[in-house]
This record gives C-alpha cells, structure tokens and sequence, in this order.
C-alpha cells in the first residue's frame, strides 16, 4: 500500500488544480499508509479469522478498528506531539473508510472534510483489497478493481483521485503480483 499511495500522490500532484491538492511529503505519506489498519490490533482474532460473511454485530465491531487506531496513534504522539508522519498516520488510521459521499465510517464526513490523505488511503485500501489474497474472499483481479474503482468515482472515491489513478493503473498493476489473474481465485 506504500507504494501504491506514492504513486497516486504523487500523479495527483503532478495534475492538482490547487496547491491544497499536492502531497508535499510523500515519504511521510508511504510510512503513514503502513499504519492505516494499527486499530485491528483491537478487534479479536476470531473475528480477523472469520472465513464467511460477517453478521452486523461482527461488521460494527471491525468497524471501531478506525477509531482504534486513531487513538493509539495519538498515544504514540505523546511521545512527539509535532511528528508529521504520525499527524499524517492519525487521520490516515480515522478516516480511510471515509466515502466522498458521506456514505462511509466511522464519522460519515463527505468530500474535502475528508483528509487528502485518508481519500487516497481509501482508493489504495481497496485496490490492494481488491487484488490481494484474503482467507475470506476471492481476489477480484486488477481489471475489476480498476472498473471498480471508477465506477465509485464520486461516490466512494475523490474524483480527482479516480482520474490521477486512471493514470498510473498500469503502475499499479506492474507492482502488483496478483494483476494477471482473470479469474477470482480463493485462498485459505
């Protein structure tokens, strides 16, 4: 996911309208993004190993992973409150579940509200969701995650982040080992 947000940032960039819209420290960026899911520490490993749908009890508790490593992040900041890396990593860990439409979790907050780095947090997230290996899902394969990806343009996703992403997909896919696959294939 380091990777993977570096690339988007950093083609967002390139064609950002706005100087609000430049990631200007990348580096931060990529170390951040390692920290986006710390709060599943939180959640019980019977439920992280769950091989079926999850009932909605189970869904609101995976849910408090966001503010879980929200908080612990903020612990980590008592240590030095000015880090930039951790700023970054605190709202990265609150709000990559975040929807541009207001429609996500665990604050529904909608658009630029949304930390830039959280929205682009939020596209890598299920990207790599998308074409990696889970015991409890099928990898969907790059092209479906690109169809995916663009279909929530202004729904889930930061539009403009769909269309910096539209241009590195090739990227991504060249990183990702799973990109070749055509057909969901199940591991476990």
């Amino acid at each position: 996911v380091a990777l993977y947000a570096k690339m988007l940032s950093e083609q967002f960039s390139r064609s950002a309208a706005n100087e609000k819209d430049v990631v200007t420290d990348t580096d931060n960026l990529m170390l951040a993004s390692m920290l986006h899911d710390v709060g599943m520490s939180d959640v019980p490993d019977e439920l992280l190993c769950i091989e079926r749908s999850l009932s909605l009890d189970n869904h609101e508790e995976i849910k408090r992973h966001c503010a879980g490593g929200a908080r612990i992040i903020k612990e980590m900041l008592r240590c030095d409150n000015n880090c930039p890396m951790l700023q970054m990593a605190k709202d990265i860990a609150l709000y990559h579940h975040e929807n541009w439409d207001g429609s996500g979790y665990p604050q529904n907050i909608a658009g630029e509200l949304i930390p830039l780095s959280a929205r682009i947090m939020r596209l890598v997230d299920v990207y790599d969701g998308m074409t990696s290996p889970r015991h409890y899902k099928e990898i969907s394969g790059h092209s479906k995650a690109v169809a995916f990806i663009t279909q929530q343009s202004g729904r889930i996703f930061d539009a403009n982040l769909v269309r910096a992403f539209l241009l590195v997909e090739n990227e991504f896919a060249k990183l990702n080992p799973n990109s070749h696959l055509s057909e969901p294939q199940v591991y476990g």
